[in-house]
């Protein structure tokens, strides 16, 4: 029995991360793509429910940019604030309907005074609302459940 303890000691192998490895990977992440453009991973989102997303967009548009009108009927710019650490950029607040569908994948673009355009694709699986719930995020706030999903009616007669 002992040979084969001395096999399995052998056999671990420790894990090592390189130093540019992030090791908190659960909030909302605005990766950049090109200077006009980046990229959001929302992660796992069950159906038919409303989500609020916050997050920093660093940008080269400048300070004068405005809420885009409605370019998505599933996401809603609600609040653009500028960045307070003295980036170029905004804190930006969204309001995501997720559709039943499998997956998500919109972009908005915004736009300064000067015309310029900074596109924003956002990205997420879509869960069955079903299925139960998804771990969200930092960043992603529950707004509103699914219809069917949030009823107080229950069949139970208690005790």
């Amino acid at each position: 029995m002992s040979g084969a303890k001395e096999t399995t000691k052998k056999e671990r192998k420790k894990i090592q991360f390189t130093e540019d490895v992030s090791l908190s990977p659960h909030g909302i992440q605005c990766k950049p793509i090109s200077p006009n453009e980046a990229s959001i991973d929302l992660g796992l989102l069950s159906s038919l429910h409303t989500y609020e997303v916050t997050f920093d967009m660093v940008h080269e548009l400048g300070n004068e940019i405005q809420i885009p009108p409605l370019q998505s009927p599933l996401i809603e710019v609600t609040n653009m604030q500028q960045l307070s650490n003295g980036t170029n950029g905004h804190t930006i607040t969204l309001e995501i309907k997720c559709p039943e569908c499998s997956s998500l994948k919109e972009t908005i673009c915004f736009e300064n005074v000067s015309e310029q355009t900074y596109e924003l694709t956002l990205t997420s699986r879509i869960m069955p609302h079903h299925m139960g719930t998804p771990a969200l995020k930092d960043g992603v706030r529950l707004l509103q459940g699914s219809p069917g999903s949030t009823s107080d009616a229950t069949d139970w007669k208690g005790f």
